[in-house]
């Protein structure tokens, strides 16, 4: 019973995890990177804290999409160093996850994402991985 449960609980933070990436999304769309941003965050925590548990690649893809939403939103509200951290750390967990699971299509296109991202702002953030993949060492 209790795998049950905890297949349960792991959906519900998921589920939980892609109502935040989009609700980040529309306050981005709508040029509120400040309320993005702590949405994106809260993602992060979860989908990664959530991967921690389970190793799930689901959640680790929705890991990625936060961490590049993140990105995005800390560069354009002028947090340069989260933007890089974020933009660093989810390339490096990208790299992780296609050890894993290669060719997973999801994986590839977030990497690829990542990617296309650094190009454009460059990088130079520092990874940020700690023994809780759920913490984030950067919030307001």
């Amino acid at each position: 019973m209790d795998d049950k449960n905890d297949q349960n609980d792991q959906t519900s933070n998921l589920d939980g995890v892609r109502t935040g990436l989009t609700k980040a999304a529309e306050f981005c769309a709508n040029n509120q990177g400040e309320i993005a941003l702590k949405f994106n965050r809260q993602a992060l925590r979860t989908a990664m804290g959530a991967f921690q548990r389970s190793g799930d690649g689901e959640a680790l893809h929705l890991a990625l999409v936060a961490f590049r939403g993140v990105a995005v939103c800390a560069f354009a509200t002028g947090r340069y160093a989260e933007g890089s951290s974020a933009l660093a750390t989810g390339l490096v967990n990208a790299s992780v996850g296609l050890r894993h699971w290669p060719n997973a299509p999801p994986l590839l296109a977030e990497q690829e994402q990542l990617l296309n991202l650094e190009k454009r702002v460059g990088n130079g953030g520092s990874v940020c991985i700690s023994d809780d993949l759920s913490s984030w060492p950067f919030d307001d």
